[in-house]
């Protein structure tokens, strides 16, 4: 359709744009206050995308062009999330939805639909269903109505799903297009599986209300153990600490009586920003981590980026076989700056008062612990000389690549502790990749290969007296516990 008015169709743009800025403001600070600063990040990243001249410019070019705001707005949507499905990276690629979700609102903007808000109201529990469902629609949704999210299209690597997840509420993706669906439909969303079952009978229902009911009856009662200490049948007392990667994740493990935090991924603040978050950005993030968990262990892993985790604004690409490739630690020495602003932002947040352990993935050679400590030691010294009170904290290595299994008695003057990372031990010592369709049913941390070699580190660890402990999908399945 032809723009009648070129000049007022360039004012209702950049007025269009600052409304949808302030809505997302508005979403943000709602959801900030059960969520965490690094969920709320997400929402920056949408302002980011609003405030890009790219996208501001395009959509110009076509008003000027003749054609009217909504058919521009369309076409210069379509345009950004082409060239993002496009490319190779799962995750870059998974941010076409974020450029489609953006288009979405601003369109629902410009006309003025009925709000989300308004045409839920009335109902008690809601299950949003849509192509693509977008974290402005989750927020608007007050948390206690939201019991279900089902997408279309989407991955496990959306904005969404992440949101979702923080939330506690059960996401499936990528369902392929539902048809005849109506309002007051009844759906069961099986996050456990990944899937759905539509029109479903009563029995079963009675069967995953009773699976519901079950799970909540389990927690009431591991509520009553929470702070009981782990101890074996034979007097062995084992410390359960929590993992965690988002702020989100923070007071979940507190609830359950976690005694520490074993694994904290460092990497979402980097995911979640458009460029390298400066030593202050990552500081701020840290800082709550240890105000959350005052006293308490916290394992802090080093930057683990490469093989399938890339970061949107540095792209890792020509890699024949990416989980062999130039991935934690080998990453971040080859890009000694940002480790050493990592090592900086952990030594200021952690303080004289947090107790602070550092991990480093992918580990194989000792050259490379040679390095990390050196920088350690100069992190330190530079952090004393700026007058900041700061303790060297405790270093140790993830046992993911197999090679590191032999060198273990060569580093145990130069480590404090051990930690065995299974998912990738597991997937290296079978050369089985989990993610693969066709191989998947063959991965297995029960392994007998798995076993002997776990069986190895074990004994390392008590020759050497080095504390250890297990991570990963091995640690949560009940028969490895034997």
């Amino acid at each position: 359709e032809p723009c009648p008015d070129i000049d007022a169709a360039l004012k209702q743009w950049h007025d269009l744009i600052s409304t949808v800025q302030l809505e997302l403001k508005q979403e943000e600070s709602t959801l900030s206050t059960i969520l965490s600063e690094s969920v709320a990040g997400i929402f920056r990243t949408y302002a980011s995308l609003l405030s890009d001249q790219a996208l501001l410019q395009k959509v110009e070019l076509e008003v000027r062009n003749g054609n009217w705001l909504p058919g521009a707005l369309r076409k210069s949507i379509q345009y950004f999330a082409d060239l993002f499905q496009a490319m190779e990276d799962p995750y870059l690629r998974a941010r076409h939805e974020d450029i489609h979700h953006l288009g979405n609102k601003l369109y629902t903007t410009l006309k003025g639909a009925t709000s989300l808000l308004e045409a839920t109201s009335q109902l008690e529990q809601i299950v949003l269903i849509g192509e693509e469902v977008s974290i402005s629609d989750i927020a608007t949704i007050a948390a206690e109505k939201l019991v279900g999210i089902i997408c279309f299209s989407g991955s496990s690597m959306s904005h969404t799903a992440v949101l979702a997840n923080a939330l506690g509420v059960p996401a499936v993706m990528g369902v392929g297009t539902l048809k005849n669906l109506r309002n007051h439909e009844r759906f069961i969303v099986d996050g456990n599986s990944g899937q759905i079952v539509r029109y479903p009978n009563d029995m079963l229902i009675t069967e995953f209300q009773r699976l519901i009911d079950e799970e909540k009856q389990l927690l009431s009662k591991l509520s009553a153990l929470r702070d009981e200490p782990a101890l074996t049948p034979d007097g062995h007392e084992i410390r359960l600490f929590t993992n965690s990667g988002l702020l989100a994740d923070l007071s979940p493990g507190l609830r359950h009586g976690a005694q520490g935090i074993g694994l904290y991924r460092t990497e979402i603040p980097f995911l979640v920003r458009d460029s390298f978050p400066s030593e202050e950005e990552q500081v701020a993030v840290y800082q709550q981590v240890f105000n959350a968990y005052q006293g308490k262990p916290v394992y802090m892993r080093t930057l683990d980026i490469g093989g399938d985790k890339q970061l949107p604004y540095f792209p890792i690409t020509n890699e024949d076989n990416p989980a062999l490739g130039w991935r934690g630690i080998r990453f971040t020495l080859d890009n000694i700056q940002l480790l050493m602003t990592q090592v900086r932002a952990m030594l200021r947040a952690a303080g004289t008062g947090g107790n602070l352990h550092i991990l480093l993935p992918m580990i194989s050679a000792t050259e490379e612990l040679n390095s990390f400590n050196e920088l350690l030691s100069e992190a330190l010294q530079q952090l004393q000389q700026e007058g900041i009170a700061v303790i060297r904290p405790r270093v140790g290595v993830m046992v993911e690549v197999p090679a590191a299994i032999s060198q273990l008695p060569f580093w145990s003057n130069r480590i404090d502790f051990i930690s065995i990372g299974s998912n990738d031990l597991s997937q290296y010592l079978l050369a089985l990749d989990r993610n693969n369709s066709r191989v998947a049913s063959r991965y297995d941390h029960l392994h007998p290969a798995v076993i002997h070699e776990l069986d190895r580190v074990v004994k390392i660890a008590r020759e050497y007296n080095l504390p250890l402990s297990l991570c990963g999908e091995m640690a949560t399945d009940p028969l490895a516990v034997i």
